[in-house]
């Protein structure tokens, strides 16, 4: 956390959003911190709902 900004970064490869509502489709990332939703593979998800599942993860 950085001046109350949080950066997520994982070394496989990132994408800048382009607002809160932007959705995504693939899935790319380290499998022990996708979030249900993504992992399920059932279509559209919230990218930035997504990256606050896994920084939960993280820091549990």
């Amino acid at each position: 956390v950085n001046g109350g900004r949080l950066t997520v970064i994982d070394f496989n490869r990132s994408l800048r959003v382009k607002g809160v509502e932007h959705r995504f489709r693939s899935v790319v990332g380290t499998p022990e911190y996708i979030a249900p939703e993504v992992a399920a593979g059932n279509g559209f998800y919230s990218a930035i709902r997504a990256d606050l599942w896994s920084c939960g993860k993280t820091l549990e």
